[in-house]
């Protein structure tokens, strides 16, 4: 008879309901959880220690899953705590932004782009690092992961609900962004695989298919038509260019915008 190992369902579970709850909830009640996982994954594995056969192991593995719920819940309030506190999220006017790119473009109508972004300095002063998203003109080269640019901006807050919370403002260039630093060379080396990849895609392929290749093989998704994004929204099927190009794009240093995978 064919067993069911469910040992890291416990540790997955907790994972992901802690992350959930961190991103809706006020953010005292995020360091509860965090606290009150961990203070639970230290008493269990003490009395764990202390015990012998089988009680042993079940309360080892009960405080493996606590611990990995309350560094989930932790990794979550960290980050919605620098994002609330980074000096861009209440800055006036239109300062001057340093930003590094983190992912992929979004071809918005009207030759604009849409980049997720880190924001680096704000009026020449450093900050810690939040993501944020960026809104310029589309260039005739797309911009690559690892790229950095200066560029003036207008600042606005981040889209209401859970994942704005994890971003810290949204910026739209008043002026074309200027590049202080080029890509790495994995980054630029990954970048001509794609290029070529989209090239051979056209060439070879009507225009819907031609766009779609590129998401499926690599998460390339600055291609796929809108009438195939609502098509493949509709049919829930997403994952296909938002999952598994994303592990592709992951282990080659593409990098990854949630929100562009949400839209494909």
């Amino acid at each position: 008879m064919r067993t069911v190992d469910l040992r890291l369902a416990p540790s997955a579970a907790g994972c992901w309901a802690a992350a959930a709850l961190a991103l809706v909830a006020p953010t005292a009640l995020g360091w509860s959880v965090a606290g009150g996982f961990g203070a639970a994954a230290l008493v269990l594995g003490a009395i764990g220690r202390r015990s012998d056969g089988p009680s042993r192991l079940r309360l080892i593995s009960a405080a493996a899953a606590c611990a990995i719920t309350a560094a989930a819940a932790l990794s979550v309030v960290l980050r919605i705590v620098a994002v609330e506190q980074a000096p861009i999220a209440a800055v006036d006017g239109k300062p001057v932004v340093d930003v590094e790119v983190t992912g992929d473009p979004t071809f918005l109508p009207h030759g604009r782009m849409r980049l997720p972004v880190t924001a680096l300095t704000v009026n020449g002063h450093r900050q810690r690092p939040v993501a944020a998203t960026l809104a310029a003109t589309a260039g005739p080269v797309d911009p690559l992961p690892g790229e950095r640019y200066r560029v003036r901006a207008r600042v606005r807050p981040p889209h209401a609900g859970a994942e704005g919370r994890l971003h810290a403002a949204q910026l739209t260039a008043v002026d074309d962004p200027i590049r202080t630093r080029a890509a790495p060379w994995w980054q630029r080396a990954a970048g001509l695989v794609r290029e070529r990849l989209r090239e051979i895609a056209v060439k070879a392929l009507p225009e819907r298919p031609a766009g779609l290749l590129p998401g499926l093989i690599l998460g390339d998704v600055s291609g796929l038509d809108q009438r195939t994004s609502d098509t493949f929204r509709a049919a829930g099927l997403t994952h296909l260019v938002a999952v598994s190009g994303y592990s592709v794009k992951w282990r080659y240093g593409y990098g990854y915008d949630a929100e562009t995978a949400g839209s494909a």
